[in-house]
């Protein structure tokens, strides 16, 4: 199982990690992943490398697992267009 998401260019592995470690290793076989266009979340949603954020309210939506993913997606954000909306 694994999510794709393209604006960002990550793609999120749920299970099947070994097959998907050798399959890179190997360069050779393929998977299938659901893909998810994030962009319409670029207005409502922020991080500051710890926690992702509603940007019209600052309430706190869930923990950041991982830094580099906030900065993927705030990069994104830059590059799409949206201005950068890290309040406090």
């Amino acid at each position: 199982m694994a999510y794709y998401f393209s604006y960002v260019d990550i793609c999120y592995v749920c299970n099947g990690n070994h097959s998907v470690a050798s399959g890179i290793v190997y360069k050779k076989g393929h998977i299938e992943a659901k893909v998810y266009d994030i962009t319409r979340l670029f207005e409502h949603v922020y991080t500051d490398g710890l926690y992702w954020y509603n940007s019209h309210n600052n309430d706190i939506l869930d923990d950041l697992f991982d830094f580099r993913v906030g900065v993927i997606y705030e990069v994104s954000k830059l590059k799409y267009g949206v201005k950068a909306d890290l309040k406090g």
